[in-house]
């Protein structure tokens, strides 16, 4: 799973270098605080995969990520995955929202460098990351890894296997 803009011709507010995309089970809402000041409540996303070893690749809000008053989902059942995003990933909600990544086996293996991953909650917001078994590989920077700011929630729960938790610096 790929959601990437290679021309960069939507690049993102947090980074200039990723994509600013949403997917891969991500609940959205239409936030504009600085326009006319109609926001609008988010939705609901949900990305399901019954098994296989897959790659998950994204720049922002993507794998499991709410955003603005949204609920986002990604359900992977098994096999070794790989999940690879920058900002807002993994499990993560932003500003009144829920997100959840969920990985029932395999030995997976999580990197997010920047900011809210891998099961991390900002303004408000619940992120969880689970993971149900394997020896699996964390690796976040920033607001990582089961943390939460600004009166939200975060946890990052592994129930089994070998595992490294590795923090890295913003810039990956």
């Amino acid at each position: 799973y790929r959601l990437e803009d290679p021309n960069r011709w939507f690049p993102s507010a947090q980074d200039r270098n990723e994509s600013a995309g949403i997917g891969q089970g991500a609940g959205n809402g239409e936030r504009d605080d600085l326009g006319t000041g109609h926001s609008l409540a988010g939705g609901f996303g949900l990305l399901v995969d019954g098994g296989g070893n897959d790659r998950y690749r994204a720049g922002l809000f993507a794998q499991g990520v709410g955003y603005w008053y949204g609920v986002g989902a990604l359900l992977d059942d098994a096999g070794d995955d790989q999940y690879e995003g920058v900002w807002y990933n993994q499990g993560a909600g932003a500003h009144f929202a829920v997100g959840a990544l969920i990985d029932l086996g395999g030995d997976d293996s999580y990197r997010g460098p920047r900011n809210v991953t891998l099961g991390s909650g900002h303004d408000f917001s619940v992120g969880l990351l689970v993971d149900a078994a394997g020896d699996d590989r964390y690796e976040g920077g920033g607001l990582t890894m089961g943390t939460a700011n600004a009166n939200g929630w975060g946890m990052l729960l592994d129930l089994g296997g070998d595992d490294a938790y590795r923090l890295v610096s913003k810039g990956g």
